[in-house]
């Protein structure tokens, strides 16, 4: 009565405006599909960062059937605790488990960019990958995840990356850099050894794979490196395989910019 409660579904109110954010929005999709929801699918996607949009509201609900309007209610029989996270406060399923949700559309170009992006924000973890496929024998989105997984790791031949990010550096005005370019610290630590580097500009790209970046030691072991070379003055670039070779005009871009601000 007083106007301070604004229903989004049956017993889940909004308290105060009646303006949501769409975290909002997913978090009472949640709470209306009762204990043990969590969001998934392509709203698991946004809250993770792999996804600027998310269509429709996704909950995932184990042991039980819920039909609500304005959300996709998706049963299961049960959540291993390696399917669930909680990001943004809101849970939902973890970024290996809504990967393979999301390759169940079969849009192979969209889980491309996903583990793309879940790569470039450091949440992509392969063992996390290969344990949820684990569990999901026979469903088709496992069997996409698998190929992209398998043509990741055959990809590019170290020669051919080579000569793919020359290509851009020439496109760029670059000069050509340092291959495997060993990097002595003053911090009195192990050596560096840099995939591309120029020392003149103090610039450092590095090609980074899921099958050997996609883990959680990768993930610490590579931030503690470039916090080291940054400590002294080294720009580091990160560009997965896939941008090097299915998105050279992006990596073209980013390249030659921080190339003019190194200069």
């Amino acid at each position: 009565a007083a106007g301070r409660l604004h229903r989004r579904h049956r017993g889940v109110y909004s308290v105060g405006h009646d303006i949501t954010p769409w975290q909002g929005h997913f978090m009472a999709a949640v709470l209306a599909c009762g204990e043990g929801a969590v969001a998934s699918h392509e709203a698991a996607a946004r809250i993770h960062g792999m996804l600027e949009r998310a269509g429709r509201l996704h909950v995932t609900v184990p042991g039980r059937r819920v039909r609500i309007t304005g959300i996709d209610a998706h049963d299961t029989n049960r959540l291993e605790p390696h399917d669930t996270a909680v990001a943004d406060r809101i849970p939902c399923t973890s970024v290996a488990r809504t990967i393979v949700d999301v390759a169940e559309r079969g849009d192979r170009r969209r889980i491309e960019r996903m583990m793309d992006r879940a790569e470039q924000l450091r949440i992509f973890d392969l063992s996390a990958i290969h344990r949820v496929l684990e569990h999901a024998r026979g469903r088709s989105g496992a069997r996409l995840v698998r190929s992209l997984i398998g043509s990741e790791a055959s990809g590019l031949t170290r020669n051919e990356l080579e000569e793919r990010l020359l290509a851009i550096c020439a496109r760029v005005g670059l000069p050509r850099p340092q291959v495997n370019f060993a990097i002595v610290l003053r911090d009195g630590g192990p050596h560096v050894v840099a995939d591309f580097a120029w020392p003149e500009l103090k610039l450092i790209v590095e090609t980074d794979g899921w099958a050997s970046h996609g883990t959680p030691l990768a993930f610490v072991s590579d931030r503690r490196r470039d916090r080291r070379l940054d400590a002294e003055g080294w720009r580091v670039l990160r560009f997965t395989w896939h941008e090097v070779e299915h998105d050279p005009e992006r990596v073209a871009n980013e390249l030659g910019l921080r190339a003019a601000v190194a200069s």
